[in-house]
C-alpha cells in the first residue's frame, strides 16, 4: 500500500544545533540513518521508496533539525509486510531450493507466471505455501534444462526429441498459458533409458 510524504516547514534550527536523538526517540521517530541500517539501503534507495510512496517520512525543519525522519510504526509497518515477514520469502532464497540461479527461477517460474511475486520496492517475495507447493511439484515435473541433465543431452536435443514426439511436455507454450515447458519426470526417465538402449545397440552394431 502506497503512502505519501508530509512536509512541515517552520524555519531553520540555528547553526550548529547538537543532534536531538533522545528526542526522537520520546516520540516514536527514526532518523534516515537508522532506517537505512535496518533495510541495509543507501540514502538514495531510501529516498526513492518516499518518492515512489512506499515509505511515509516527515519532513522537517524546526525542533528537529532540517531533516527527514519516520515514525517507527510506519518502518515497522513496511518491514512487517515482506521483509520481516515469515509467510513471504525472496526470490533469491527460493531459487536455492530448486538448486537454480535466480534468473533461471524467474524464467521458469515467476515470469512465466507460475508463481505470482509481490514487491516492497526493495526486493521480489513470494508465498512460502506457493513455493511449497511449487517445491513438491518440482518432484515430479522438470524445467527443459532440468530434464536434459538428467537424461544426459543438451537443452536442443531434447528439444528434436520433442519435435519427434518421443517425449511431450505437460506444460508450456501450446498446452497452457505458460511461456516455458514442463516435463513429466516418468517420461523423461524414459526417454532416458531409450536412449541408453539406443547407444547400446549402436555399440553392439559397431563391434559386429
Amino acid at each position: 500500500m502506497k503512502t505519501h510524504c508530509y512536509r512541515t516547514r517552520a524555519g531553520r534550527p540555528k547553526s550548529g544545533a547538537p543532534a536531538r536523538h533522545a528526542e526522537f526517540a520520546q516520540m516514536e521517530l527514526h532518523e534516515s540513518s537508522v532506517v537505512m541500517a535496518r533495510l541495509n539501503i543507501s540514502s538514495q534507495r531510501l529516498g526513492r521508496l518516499v518518492k515512489d510512496g512506499r515509505l511515509q517520512c516527515i519532513e522537517h525543519s524546526n525542533q528537529l533539525g532540517n531533516r527527514r525522519v519516520f515514525e517507527r510504526g510506519v518502518v515497522d509497518t513496511f518491514c512487517a509486510q515482506y521483509r520481516e515477514n515469515a509467510g513471504w520469502m525472496r526470490i533469491e532464497d527460493a531459487a536455492k531450493y530448486f538448486d537454480v540461479s535466480p534468473q533461471g527461477f524467474r524464467r521458469n517460474w515467476t515470469d512465466s507466471g507460475r508463481l505470482k511475486t509481490e514487491t516492497d520496492g526493495l526486493g521480489t517475495y513470494l508465498r512460502v505455501e506457493d513455493v511449497d507447493v511449487a517445491i513438491k511439484q518440482n518432484r515430479t515435473q522438470l524445467t527443459a534444462r532440468q530434464a536434459s541433465q538428467l537424461i544426459g543431452i543438451e537443452k536442443s536435443t531434447l528439444a528434436n526429441c520433442h519435435q519427434l514426439g518421443r517425449i511431450r511436455p505437460i506444460s508450456g507454450p501450446g498446452i497452457d498459458q505458460f511461456g516455458t515447458y514442463l516435463y513429466d519426470r516418468t517420461s523423461v526417465l524414459a526417454l532416458r533409458q531409450y536412449n541408453i538402449c539406443q547407444e547400446s545397440a549402436e555399440n553392439e552394431k559397431d563391434k559386429a
